[in-house]
């Protein structure tokens, strides 16, 4: 059809022949009518469409809003017989499963859950989980799995909730779809205000790392890379916070989990998380964006004092938030200019690299505000002070007891990373070259190793398994394959 450009006193168009329909502007009526006829179509209410109202579907759940998902939800409608397959992306048997199109939001979750490094005597163990589906249906399977580890929602202030919801729906619809699907795995209307369904991300002071990214023109293969160790307590939460521990309760960081989810619309990812499954501390999407998080200014953290949920996103909500709305390094610095974020008293910072050979660093300043730290097309090197106050590495300042080493930590990297050209065991040797000593004083070790290809979109990882011992490196795919 052709839409004829002669204004309407109304606002609206006149349509003719011959070119692509406009966009439409729906009112809640015609949107609940839409998605339930799309819905009764996916269950083979009318032959021949059932695919393709599947698809059209999962794109109106991105954009319907939560007061219509619940009306929605509640049409009956018949299920289709298709069934989808997943491939086991760990190797392992499947830990269950279902694919209908009995309501909205359902179109189809497969998960596969495998234990890939250390054991019960081991310092980590370490599950895999993949998921593929709707993001609702992910966000169900999630928060399915954390119940399963003991966790329930918190409480949260009515008028905060809200405007939470508001802000997600606005700015990340990927996430306020998963709440939804959280909301429905705990049976809770997904419009009340009295609990937040999603995690409450929390990264104690105390975590340290080092991260260092070299561009393609500085690697032997020409894949840029980003390589970071995850330095952590080996301590429970309750000693974290100067409790004794709960009977029974294991060290914080010794169950941490690498997730791949694969939504039926929208970007692809794999991350690894240590708590909170609706997070992460490092990853890579499909498009070949990586995120690590680091703490950002190591002597001046403190504890937390509060913890509650609040507006906009949180330090490990973060990296999950670019994964799912950025394709390259100029989306990820305009998403966090936009976005509200905020902090627990622990202000962290983000190394942020593409497929396409650009990286910076995002970090908030003391004052709260708002820095992009780029080093032209050479490496890039990270640890725990903030680089807009001390930008040249050959002038750091000498650590001190509350420095935890981060300046020799990046003058370390710096030195073997300037004017080289980096091969993939050149930039492991300088992760080990910054890694914790074993040093039975001291509480902290490098928990993970993580190295993203960002050419072959891709995470390799050792996970500590105690003093002298790592396990073989994994290699995961930021899609399921």
């Amino acid at each position: 059809m052709r839409t004829l450009a002669e204004a309407i006193l109304a606002g609206g168009y006149r349509l003719g022949a011959g070119a692509a329909l406009p966009r439409l502007l729906l009112d809640d009526e015609e949107a609940v009518a839409v998605a339930v006829g799309l819905g009764r179509a996916a269950g083979g209410g009318v032959e021949g469409i059932e695919e393709s109202s599947v698809r059209a579907l999962a794109k109106l759940e991105q954009v319907l809003p939560s007061r219509l998902r619940r009306r929605v939800g509640a049409t009956p409608r018949r299920a289709a017989n298709t069934c989808c397959g997943c491939p086991n992306a760990a190797g392992g048997p499947s830990a269950g499963g279902k694919a209908t199109v009995s309501g909205y939001g359902e179109a189809a979750v497969m998960k596969n859950l495998t234990q890939v490094a250390g054991g019960p005597r081991d310092f980590q163990l370490v599950r895999h989980l993949t998921l593929t589906g709707s993001q609702f249906e992910i966000g169900r399977a999630l928060t399915e799995e954390a119940r399963r580890l003991g966790w329930s929602p918190v409480p949260a202030g009515p008028e905060v909730n809200r405007a939470r919801r508001i802000w997600f729906e606005r700015h990340w619809p990927q996430h306020n779809a998963r709440m939804d699907g959280a909301a429905a795995a705990l049976g809770l209307d997904p419009d009340q205000d009295e609990l937040a369904v999603d995690g409450l991300d929390v990264v104690p002071a105390g975590s340290g790392c080092s991260a260092l990214w070299v561009p393609p023109q500085g690697s032997a293969d020409g894949h840029g890379r980003v390589g970071r160790n995850y330095d952590f307590f080996r301590t429970t939460a309750s000693e974290i916070t100067g409790s004794p521990p709960a009977p029974g309760e294991l060290p914080m960081a010794s169950r941490p989990y690498v997730i791949t989810t694969v939504p039926d619309e929208g970007l692809s990812s794999t991350v690894i998380t240590m708590s909170a499954l609706d997070g992460c501390m490092d990853g890579i999407n499909a498009a070949g964006l990586a995120v690590v998080l680091l703490i950002a200014d190591f002597e001046t953290a403190e504890p937390p004092e509060h913890v509650t949920p609040q507006v906009g996103l949180s330090s490990l909500h973060l990296p999950r938030f670019l994964l799912d709305t950025c394709e390259n390094a100029d989306q990820a610095k305009q998403a966090l200019l936009l976005a509200k974020q905020y902090d627990h008293g622990t202000p962290l910072h983000y190394l942020v690299a593409d497929a396409h050979g650009q990286a910076f660093v995002w970090e908030r300043g003391r004052d709260g505000s708002e820095h992009i730290v780029e080093f032209g097309d050479g490496p890039l090197c990270v640890t725990n002070h903030l680089l807009h106050r001390n930008p040249d590495p050959m002038n750091l300042p000498s650590d001190t007891e509350a420095s935890f080493g981060t300046y020799g930590r990046l003058r370390t990297l710096y030195e073997r990373s300037k004017g080289a050209t980096l091969s993939p065991r050149d930039l492991r040797d300088s992760l080990r070259a910054v890694r914790q000593a074993e040093d039975p004083t001291v509480p902290f070790r490098t928990l993970w190793s993580t190295v993203f290809d960002t050419a072959d979109r891709t995470m390799s990882a050792t996970f500590y398994l105690g003093d002298g011992r790592y396990s073989e490196e994994l290699v995961f795919p930021a899609a399921a394959r």
